[in-house]
């Protein structure tokens, strides 16, 4: 699984704003893309500034590049980003995520016993994430 993350800034005024324009344009786009596995968006208000970081997972880098395009790393805006954004990086940056959250048991399954339980699990919720992000 590969982690997509972005960056952004705007004037704490425009906050609101940005983040529902950002559902209508990046977030919609982002989910309706073969490969997506999910995406984050956080915020941060830091003074007169919002601060934004998108985070996306993906299965391949193949994925990421039909959304992205080539070069995967170069940033992907929409038209009114500039409207908003006090400065539009260039780039993003991906990461390898090499661990997530797991299943754990509060007491109802002793998980010594039901390890294979447990695991068949965590297979059935990392299928109905991937069937989740709609199929072209």
């Amino acid at each position: 699984m590969i982690a997509r993350s972005w960056d952004g800034s705007v004037p704490a005024d425009r906050g609101d704003d940005y983040f529902e324009y950002l559902s209508r344009t990046g977030i919609r786009d982002l989910e309706s893309t073969q490969g997506n596995l999910g995406v984050f968006v956080m915020r941060r208000v830091d003074g007169d500034l919002v601060r934004f970081r998108m985070i996306s997972l993906w299965e391949s880098s193949s994925d990421i590049r039909a959304f992205a395009g080539d070069p995967i790393e170069r940033a992907r805006y929409y038209p009114e980003d500039e409207d908003f954004l006090l400065e539009l990086a260039p780039e993003v940056t991906h990461f390898e995520v090499l661990y997530g959250p797991e299943i754990i048991s509060r007491g109802f399954v002793y998980m010594r016993e039901n390890e294979d339980l447990i695991k068949r699990a965590q297979e059935v919720v990392l299928r109905a994430i991937k069937k989740r992000a709609p199929q072209r």
